[in-house]
């Protein structure tokens, strides 16, 4: 049976990155003291964490040292639940390479099962796939250092293919209760086909607004 979401929410979000070195108790103490206030904390409903998950340039899903430490972060997944917020997984961004996300997306057997499993054993509350085709390479931090390459971006029929996959994993993660979010941004010509993305996931996240709006999400790298 599955767990029903609202559908497809679209929300504004902005960065704050901590990076760190992997392992660092610092970085999340401090993110735990930013929102166990009385004026914040009812406002963040979830933190969406780079624990090290990331895409293969032969499109798996990996663990990468640069993107973070599995182990650190999900120690504090406990502490985000007692005060009421949603500890979720989100992935890297690889090498930006729409031919990387290509291969990722045909395999919609394996790799939801991976999701799964690694959302399962830090009892994460949900996913957010954050692919950003837009040009490569990556620095391997999150979020950074895809802009401005030579690589192809994708077109509309891109993003058929990456919401044919991401109903494959949402079909894997919501009977468990893991929701999925997929970032969205009206600058690629993959992941502004909303149209098509929504049906796909449980709530869409737009990276349109990263510069203009106050934080609305906190994205921690350790």
């Amino acid at each position: 049976m599955h767990t029903m979401f609202p559908r497809a929410t679209l929300t504004d979000y902005t960065h704050t990155h901590h990076h760190t070195a992997p392992g660092s108790q610092e970085s999340f103490e401090g993110l735990i003291t930013q929102i166990n206030q009385p004026a914040r904390l009812p406002l963040v409903t979830s933190i969406q964490t780079y624990c090290g998950h990331d895409i293969s340039d032969a499109g798996t899903i990996i663990l990468n040292p640069q993107q973070g430490n599995i182990s650190a972060c999900s120690a504090y997944f406990p502490r985000l639940l007692e005060l009421g917020v949603r500890p979720e997984l989100a992935t890297g961004a690889g090498n930006c390479s729409i031919v990387t996300y290509r291969k990722l997306w045909v395999d919609t057997t394996e790799s939801p099962q991976v999701l799964l499993k690694a959302a399962l054993a830090v009892n994460a509350s949900g996913w957010n796939i954050d692919l950003e085709p837009q040009g490569g390479p990556n620095t391997g931090k999150p979020g950074w250092g895809c802009q401005g390459g030579s690589m192809p971006i994708g077109t509309a029929d891109d993003a058929k293919l990456f919401a044919l996959w991401l109903s494959a994993v949402r079909e894997v993660l919501n009977p468990h209760g893991i929701r999925l979010t997929a970032d969205v941004a009206s600058w690629s010509p993959v992941l502004r086909e909303y149209a098509a993305l929504a049906p796909a996931v449980d709530r869409l996240q737009t990276m349109s607004t990263c510069v203009a709006l106050p934080t609305l999400r906190i994205s921690l790298s350790f």
